[in-house]
Order: C-alpha cells, then sequence, then structure tokens
C-alpha cells in the first residue's frame, strides 16, 4: 500500500524578497480574493409572535395535536379540528387558520 506523500504549500515572495508559505485570509503569502465583510445574520420568525396570546398558541397546537385523535378512533381528529375552528373563527384569525389547516391535513 502506497503510502501518501504531504505536498508542501505554495511559496511566495513578499516584498522583502523572503519566500512565504501561503495562508489563510490576512497572513503573508495569500493569494486569495480580498475578505468580503459579514453581512448581518436575518432572523427567521419563530414561535414567538407579536400580538399572539398564550391561549391563542395553546388552542392552535391543541388543533394540531387532535390529528393523534385518528390514531385512535380514525375520525375524531377531524371533529376536534372543526370545533375549533366554529368556535375561534371569528375571535382569532390564527387559530381559526390553524385549525382548518389541521383539519385538511388529516
Amino acid at each position: 500500500m502506497d503510502e501518501l506523500q504531504e505536498h508542501p504549500l505554495p511559496q511566495r515572495e513578499d516584498e522583502t524578497g523572503q519566500e512565504q508559505p501561503a495562508g489563510a485570509s490576512g497572513q503573508p503569502g495569500w493569494t486569495g480574493p480580498a475578505p468580503v465583510a459579514e453581512e448581518p445574520m436575518r432572523t427567521i420568525p419563530g414561535p414567538e409572535r407579536p400580538g399572539l396570546t398564550e391561549n391563542e398558541r395553546t388552542l392552535a397546537a391543541l388543533a394540531h395535536a387532535c390529528t393523534l385523535l385518528n390514531l385512535v378512533t380514525g375520525f375524531l381528529g377531524v371533529i376536534v379540528a372543526g370545533i375549533i375552528w366554529l368556535s375561534y373563527r371569528d375571535r382569532s384569525r390564527y387559530v381559526a387558520f390553524q385549525a382548518l389547516q389541521s383539519a385538511v391535513f388529516q
């Protein structure tokens, strides 16, 4: 079995005429493009949405969790999601949308 041979890094002369090994950005011998300033990280909206109450988040999660009722009964999950949608369609647009989404998914 052949052993792997290490290849030396390319060398480059600096202003003084001395050879400098190629390295990372900002080090002597760097031959790549100039480093670019990083953009600030964009945040993705998470579960903390402004304007939602704890009750609305809980009911939306419950609407999606009722999918598990279908494992036991076969049909009760759709009924529970429909009841949540009917009772919250005028009170909370978010809860109504999540309940409807859960019912359609099932």
